[in-house]
């Protein structure tokens, strides 16, 4: 297997496997997405899949789960 996770999102659990928002390293245990615009009042999912050598991917993760209240910040 590749050494790399790619990461999609995607609101209330639609998600857009079509872009990947991000890759992570397997050993890494957080990602930073850069220059997301997330408006208020909104529900993101995000899931991770693994690359293998030939450029194929895993069964997505369990979603993560991101709220984002009223004011524009995540809860």
């Amino acid at each position: 297997m590749a050494n790399e996770f790619n990461i999609y999102r995607g609101q209330d659990g639609d998600i857009d496997y079509d872009n990947a928002v991000a890759t992570m390293d397997l050993a890494d245990s957080a990602v930073q997405i850069a220059a997301q615009a997330l408006p208020a009042n909104t529900i993101w999912h995000y899931v991770r899949r693994q690359l293998s050598e030939c450029a194929l991917e895993s069964d997505p993760s369990d979603p993560c789960v991101v709220r984002i209240d009223a004011g524009g910040d995540m809860i």
